[in-house]
């Protein structure tokens, strides 16, 4: 009986909030399949010092994925210092409004809450330095709740996936063990069938034992799949133990190479298979390691 499965998945979603003294922060994180690490940071402009701060907690709770982290402010009533209008950058685009209206006749103008809305209207009253510490730590907590729940949804969802894999890897491990208790009787086999066919051939005088050896051998070594046999095994064993936890940086990636090696292995035996019943199972092995490949993907 093989032990629980752990391996992450890079799939999931999370949502964390966080309230105090007449502020709410509301952080999302989700994340998607990615060959490498690839983090996307949203923040509002009040929070973009804390930007490159944000992107090295995300670097550090994952290996794998498409993680984007967005944070947003939902209320700023009592947090200090409050937000200052940028008077400029209205009077530019009161101007601009005005200009296209002479020019080509359109309708309309700007409202209150549309320039409030506009993208750098409102901003910190201060530099990086003068941000808020308190504001600092409560984003800081919302984004580690929001880390934290998704590494525990990636972990769910890893979960399962690591479960279809690992039963996926046992019935390769008994058709592999088929496969080389058949391979096993194969030398005597092929004698007795090469001795049929050459008595059937020779009309008189029997059939020369060493020539008969001679064939046999040739025959037996073309179709010796031992060494793949063993390779086969090894490549099994590996992928339990990532399965199972073992030790590994990006474990869905070395999955992926243990795949593709367990296909080679399988169409080189189904090449020599000198007997249906070898290339059946050799063909099973691969049926399964190509299914396992589509999933492994989806592993950190």
């Amino acid at each position: 009986m093989r032990g629980a499965y752990t391996l992450p998945s890079m799939t999931g979603y999370a949502r964390a909030l966080v309230e105090r003294a007449g502020v709410r922060v509301v952080a999302e994180a989700r994340s998607a399949n990615h060959r490498y690490l690839d983090v996307r940071v949203r923040v509002p402009d009040l929070l973009a010092p804390l930007e490159i701060e944000l992107r090295r907690r995300v670097v550090a709770a994952f290996q794998r994925g498409r993680v984007e982290l967005r944070v947003q402010l939902e209320r700023l009533a009592d947090a200090p210092g409050g937000l200052e209008v940028d008077r400029g950058l209205v009077r530019d685009l009161l101007e601009a409004s005005r200009l296209l209206r002479e020019a080509y006749g359109l309708e309309g103008d700007w409202s209150a809450p549309a320039l409030l809305a506009y993208p750098g209207v409102l901003r910190p009253p201060a530099a990086e330095a003068d941000l808020p510490q308190s504001l600092r730590e409560l984003v800081a907590q919302a984004v580690e709740r929001a880390l934290e729940a998704l590494r525990a949804d990636r972990r769910r969802e890893g979960a399962a996936l690591a479960a279809d894999l690992g039963a996926r890897v046992e019935r390769c491990v008994r058709a592999l063990e088929a496969l080389e208790a058949h391979a096993a009787g194969l030398p005597e086999r092929l004698r007795a069938r090469l001795q049929q066919r050459l008595a059937a051939l020779v009309a008189e005088g029997g059939v020369d034992p060493a020539r008969l050896a001679q064939e046999v051998a040739l025959l037996a070594d073309r179709a010796d799949v031992t060494e793949e046999i063993v390779r086969l095994r090894g490549h099994l064993d590996e992928m339990r133990r990532l399965l199972e936890g073992g030790a590994a940086e990006t474990p869905g990636r070395q999955l992926d190479f243990l795949l593709q090696e367990v296909l080679r292995e399988a169409n080189t035996i189904n090449a020599k298979a000198a007997e249906l019943e070898i290339s059946r199972l050799a063909l099973a092995i691969k049926a399964e390691a190509e299914k396992m490949r589509e999933q492994a993907q989806n592993l950190e």
